[in-house]
């Protein structure tokens, strides 16, 4: 790891344990125990640590998503799929957690940000509708009822880290547990019969491990 990214690491960890605006490149240099110029060799100000930040996360988000493109459509699948974005949001939950200021003080992101939402919004309506047609769905859903799972969904997607931060902690399998539960749970009860089977054992399992990691 070179210094740029060993720069980067840090500032993640720092913004994730701190917040965004308390994390100084000041702070950042003593972390790491290098002079301002070798802080400013790389990164001229913090805005530069931001924007390549939501870069990384983006291109781990495309990967987390790239993994399930050849998997077999299922409930599974798509409950794995969240759990694998919801890993990528906790390694970068400060982006979340700073959201609204991030979106207000950079302008580039904040265009990218939501031109983000829009195609998440559309690979959400095909995956729906993808789930229905294969029967993982119930077929007499109406249309209202789907766009407001899409949007609901997506809205508790971006905002469950807030809700995290104010909870008690919770182990890893417990989070697992509580987040997909509120996150995916939405499509639970217009499940096909084998599917919600399947929901169901996926989620049993989850309160196994969660059991055993307390």
């Amino acid at each position: 790891m070179d210094m740029k990214e060993k720069i980067l690491e840090c500032a993640r960890g720092l913004y994730n344990e701190h917040g965004m605006s308390h994390v100084t490149a000041r702070i950042i240099c003593k972390e790491l125990k290098i002079s301002p110029g070798s802080f400013s060799y790389h990164f001229k100000d913090k805005s530069l640590i931001i924007r390549m930040l939501y870069k990384e996360m983006l291109l781990e988000m495309k990967g987390a998503l790239g993994e399930f493109t050849e998997r077999k459509p299922g409930i599974t699948v798509y409950l794995d799929m969240h759990f694998k974005l919801f890993q990528v949001q906790e390694k970068y939950r400060f982006f979340y957690l700073n959201l609204n200021e991030i979106l207000a003080r950079y302008e580039d992101i904040r265009t990218e940000f939501l031109g983000n939402v829009q195609q998440e919004l559309e690979m959400g309506r095909a995956m729906i509708h993808s789930y229905v047609e294969k029967g993982i769905l119930r077929k007499d859903i109406e249309g209202r009822t789907l766009d407001r799972l899409i949007r609901v969904g997506r809205i508790l997607y971006n905002f469950w880290t807030l809700d995290a931060a104010i909870m008690p902690p919770l182990n890893e399998h417990a989070m697992r547990l509580h987040y997909l539960n509120i996150c995916c749970g939405l499509l639970e009860p217009y499940l096909e019969p084998e599917s919600l089977r399947e929901y169901r054992a996926y989620f049993d399992q989850l309160e196994k491990e969660a059991v055993r990691g307390n």
